[in-house]
């Protein structure tokens, strides 16, 4: 994808353009690696949970789905969090927190090696 604009679009054709090209420098930035061991994890979670009777009236087939509704709640949370703009101090790495069953699940996961991409 160019940055380029051949033409002389109008506004909407601009924003379409630059809405496709955030998303694909997004997509450059997610680990799907450990994006899919998250949801595995999750999914797992889920079915421990229902197992012990911890989730109420949720169906068993069900499950799968409402792992999906908590991933997608959860990356909506990610965008509007506030600490996304915060850039003073470089990402530290991640600690499970040995209280959390999901992080030590996550940590005891492992994780695919992440593709190479060429940047866009």
């Amino acid at each position: 994808m160019t940055c380029e604009l051949k033409i002389d679009p109008g506004p909407a054709e601009v924003h379409r353009v630059l809405e496709d090209l955030t998303y694909e420098h997004l997509i450059d930035l997610v680990d799907f690696g450990r994006m899919g061991v998250l949801e595995r994890v999750l999914r797992q979670q889920l079915r421990q949970l229902f197992a012990s009777g911890q989730l109420g009236d949720v169906e068993e087939d069900r499950l799968d789905e409402r792992a999906a509704e908590i991933f997608e709640r959860a990356w909506q949370r990610v965008v509007e969090d506030p600490r996304r703009a915060d850039t003073s101090h470089a990402r530290a790495p991640w600690n499970p927190d040995q209280a959390c069953g999901l992080c030590r699940a996550l940590a005891e996961a492992k994780s695919p090696a992440k593709p190479h991409r060429e940047p866009s």
